[in-house]
């Protein structure tokens, strides 16, 4: 997968903002990246949105009860700087995604995305590290389950 640096003038791949290119073409953008992305977690049962700029696209996905923001486009750097992934957008908080200055959410988004607080702290070389719930956390979840269900059924 590569990224398309001339999407602009490349007419021989038409679908660079859909999860097509990423799956058919092997060249997209970071539309096409927040896209195949979304479709895979949200696939797989791991709840994934769209999150977008006015010139890019991320994802935020959901772990552990917990959302993080996650940008796949440049986390995967085709060599770039000597690298080719990198995990400095890799499951990070609002704010730490925002500042750098170019993951400045649209305003269309706002109060409606999921609060993002936890950052797993990861770099361009260590993926970090998600928080997990408490035993006595995961407990009371299951217990605040049950009192909702038995109420469902009365």
């Amino acid at each position: 997968m590569q990224y398309d640096d001339n999407y602009l003038t490349n007419p021989d791949n038409p679908f660079h903002q859909s999860a097509y290119s990423v799956f058919c073409d092997d060249h997209s953008v970071c539309a096409g990246y927040t896209k195949a992305f979304e479709m895979l977690m949200n696939g797989a049962g791991i709840d994934t949105i769209a999150v977008l700029s006015t010139d890019h696209a991320w994802n935020m996905i959901r772990i552990n009860d917990s959302w993080y923001h996650m940008d796949c486009t440049w986390d995967d750097l085709d060599g770039y700087g000597g690298y080719e992934i990198i995990y400095r957008f890799f499951n990070r908080s609002e704010a730490i995604i925002k500042s750098d200055g170019t993951h400045e959410i649209e305003s269309m988004f706002d109060g409606k995305l999921p609060a993002s607080t936890l950052d797993s702290g990861a770099g361009n070389t260590s993926i970090g590290k998600c928080a997990t719930p408490s035993k006595k956390k995961k407990q009371q979840h299951q217990r605040s389950l049950i009192r909702q269900s038995k109420m469902v059924c009365r």
